[in-house]
């Protein structure tokens, strides 16, 4: 087990070492488009318009760079 001080934790599964951020991570974002999954090729969310810049909570991300955050959509 590894803590940082931005929160993140790593810690063993039965898949191996993955970290976890137990109340996310804050992030203030540009302009941009989200999907309800992580392709490109997948329903836009937000009704198919752009997000505005504001601070999003991650709660997940893939190692390709998809991010998973909490919107008022869920």
């Amino acid at each position: 087990v590894e803590k940082r001080d931005n929160g993140w934790w790593k810690i063993e599964t039965w898949e191996g070492p993955v970290w976890i951020n137990l109340n996310g991570e804050e992030r203030v974002m540009g302009d941009f488009y989200a999907y309800d999954e992580p392709s490109f090729s997948s329903k836009v969310a937000n009704a198919g318009a752009k997000y505005g810049r504001q601070t999003f909570r991650i709660v997940d991300g893939t190692t390709d760079g998809w991010l998973k955050f909490k919107t008022w959509e869920g």
